[in-house]
């Protein structure tokens, strides 16, 4: 009861505070991707004669995507994507990734540069910042001289209610415990949107304070695996180095993170895809996608094997929470939320992902929840200004009204280092980990 009662109070809050946005940077970093938008739409169709969009595009873009696949001799590889109903070849962005990957330095390499640049640069214009700036019902609301007020439709759980839109457009929410938003959403923009947020008081500033590792701080609490343990009760320790040490052990040095940035990224994305049961075609892809590195998938192979290696005691609690929910088709935590899957091997087959993701990601959204709600207890209490604009997973953001910086630091840190339910889930498995609190404040 009173988790619900916190989630329905967080949402609440939410839902009333809004979130601000400097129009003047907004409409800047608009038209900056507009004209670069139109640039690249000229350049192609002036040097190559291939429209990136429009009209007309669609089929000379598919034959184009054909030749590059076949140039770069991916026909037959498993990691070309294909559309769903028609399975003709994707002309997306990551057919594009792969292709900048393996086609050769020319032409067709050019043309792909470009159509993936203009891809990503035009949904930031389409989905982001032309709807923020023109379209009320989706962006801003009211304006203030350089500031504009947004109010996204927050959802706690997934539900079919939202304000106007058509029938398609009412539902929202998450089966995992994560409260989502729309109209905007500013949950899933990219950060060069955020960084156009702003404060709505005159001298005010905007604070994000962002759980450290916490997923991997849940996988160490509820698993009790020593390794994990170990790192994040000590102070000084990096499961990214340990890690790194242990799949890149020829190259890995005192400075690895500096030297080694991508080979870094690397080893983060091993550290959380493993607790997620993913294998190694999606740690290849994870990899390639974020750092443009491609690992050959033996190397994934062993360094998930590796890391399971050094992380036995987790292996076998993951396997056994994987054995519970075949076995009654369901789990529960102790803050009463729960999933359901089918039941047998068979039945969960299709979710394994989703039952380990159940066990780290569902928590971890409760003790940010639980920690808003208590910190909005205490704003009230003491007839502070400042408010939470933002729930972002597992980070909240703070507008916080001049001259309260120091009191409003001091709740939000120690509530979120504190939670009601981290202790519930302290006391659920009987040991303790420490949550640790990063903050970060934007330039305004």
């Amino acid at each position: 009861v009173w988790m619900r009662n916190a989630i329905v109070w967080d949402t609440f809050d939410l839902d009333m505070n809004g979130s601000s946005l400097n129009i003047e940077k907004l409409q800047k970093f608009h038209d900056e991707e507009s004209l670069r938008c139109q640039d690249l739409l000229q350049e192609t169709e002036r040097e190559h004669g291939i429209k990136l969009a429009g009209k007309g595009s669609d089929k000379p873009l598919r034959r184009f995507f054909l030749e590059c696949i076949v140039e770069a001799d991916l026909l037959s590889d498993s990691r070309v994507i294909y559309t769903e109903k028609t399975k003709n070849i994707s002309i997306g962005v990551e057919n594009a990734n792969l292709l900048k990957k393996h086609l050769p330095r020319g032409i067709h390499l050019d043309i792909v540069s470009k159509f993936q640049e203009y891809k990503e640069r035009s949904k930031i214009v389409n989905t982001y910042t032309r709807p923020l700036l023109e379209k009320p019902r989706r962006g801003i609301v009211i304006r203030k001289k350089s500031v504009g007020m947004v109010f996204p439709s927050w959802y706690p759980i997934p539900s079919y209610f939202e304000r106007g839109g058509s029938s398609d457009e009412k539902v929202g929410g998450q089966t995992q415990g994560r409260f989502s938003c729309k109209k905007p959403a500013r949950q899933t923009e990219p950060y060069s949107i955020r960084d156009c947020s702003t404060s709505r008081w005159d001298g005010g500033s905007l604070t994000e304070y962002d759980y450290n590792q916490d997923h991997l701080r849940m996988a160490a609490l509820l698993s009790g695996d020593p390794a994990l343990m170990e790192v994040y009760q000590k102070e000084g320790e990096s499961i990214h180095l340990k890690t790194a040490a242990a799949i890149f052990p020829d190259i890995f040095c005192p400075d690895f993170k500096k030297k080694y940035p991508k080979e870094y990224t690397a080893t983060k994305s091993l550290n959380f895809l493993v607790i997620f049961k993913g294998g190694p075609v999606a740690l290849q892809s994870l990899v390639l996608r974020d750092t443009g590195v491609e690992l050959k998938l033996p190397f994934c192979e062993r360094a998930i094997k590796i890391w399971y290696d050094g992380h036995l005691v987790y292996k076998e609690w993951q396997d056994s929470i994987i054995d519970l929910a075949a076995k009654q088709g369901y789990l529960v935590l102790p803050t009463g939320w729960s999933r359901t899957f089918g039941l047998g091997p068979s039945g969960i087959a299709n979710y394994i992902s989703e039952i380990c993701n159940f066990m780290h990601q569902t928590p971890c959204a409760q003790l940010t929840q639980s920690a808003h709600y208590e910190i909005i207890q205490e704003f009230r209490d003491l007839h502070l200004r400042t408010v939470i604009c933002l729930q972002i997973y597992d980070a909240l953001f703070a507008d916080i009204y001049p001259g309260e910086e120091e009191v409003v630091d001091e709740i939000i840190i120690r509530n979120m280092e504190n939670t009601h339910v981290h202790r519930i889930f302290c006391d659920w498995v009987g040991r303790y980990v420490p949550w640790v609190v990063e903050k970060k404040e934007y330039k305004i």
